[in-house]
């Protein structure tokens, strides 16, 4: 039967980003849409794939000869047959861990760059449980939370500029929703920087609107606006995806 969506582990939205392999997983992704577990040969699968995912059948012949030396496909020659492995099958080939996964639909899959950087961006507001939660029009309650570009690098393998990159796609094709996180600085003002950054100082202590205590933070990461001083923190992002559980799998981790 094929899919009407998908349980995308996060894990292969993690490796496809971190292995620069998003085409591969999308058309991996595009055959359970199309196809019910296999398709003949001879009906030339790669041109209906081809087109589900905005590419040409010649790149779709490379993703197919990828994803059977990956095993995430089978092939019978004999008898004319290219089987699709299931997502579950997939999981314990990569020896993959988790059973988080997101909703995908068909739709997703013309912009899966920013579909899995969504994923792996809504992975994390859940694994530190967000700062809060807020409902969102048509779907649950959506999670939000405080994600450093140095987190999503690192969990990616990437630099943080292509870490920027990723959370800058991810927002604009709305998966998630990306701000900057500031908090006013009490205990100085505008003209209190400009000469504190004639002493070449790298660190400053600051006491921040509604907390109690100082905070040591690097000189760099504060801002002025509107005749005020702002500690920049961590985005808050809002996640606007739907993350569900694949039970049932031999290493099963919520």
């Amino acid at each position: 039967m094929k899919a009407t969506y998908l349980k995308i582990p996060v894990e292969m939205a993690q490796f496809a980003l971190r292995e620069a392999k998003t085409k591969q997983v999308a058309c991996y992704t595009a055959t359970h849409f199309i196809y019910s577990g296999k398709a003949r040969l001879s009906d030339k699968p790669a041109y209906k794939v081809a087109n589900l995912i905005d590419v040409s059948p010649r790149s779709v012949y490379r993703y197919f000869n990828w994803l059977l030396s990956r095993n995430w496909f089978g092939k019978d020659e004999e008898n004319g047959w290219l089987f699709f492995r299931g997502l579950d099958t997939v999981h314990n080939i990569e020896g993959w861990n988790f059973a988080r996964a997101v909703i995908m639909q068909s739709k997703d899959l013309q912009d899966i760059k920013a579909f899995l950087a969504g994923a792996v961006m809504a992975s994390l507001v859940q694994t530190g449980k967000g700062q809060r939660t807020e409902q969102v029009k048509g779907c649950s309650e959506q999670a939000v939370g405080q994600i450093s570009l140095s987190v999503l690098a690192d969990v990616l393998d990437v630099s943080t500029r292509h870490a920027q990159k990723l959370r800058k796609i991810a927002d604009s094709c709305g998966y998630i929703e990306n701000k900057p996180t500031l908090t006013e600085i009490t205990n100085w003002t505008p003209n209190d920087l400009k000469e504190l950054r004639k002493q070449d100082l790298n660190y400053l202590p600051v006491e921040l609107l509604g907390y109690a205590d100082k905070k040591v933070t690097p000189i760099d990461r504060i801002r002025y606006e509107d005749d005020k001083l702002f500690l920049q923190e961590a985005n808050t992002i809002k996640c606007l995806l739907q993350l569900k559980s694949r039970k049932g799998l031999s290493n099963y981790h919520p």
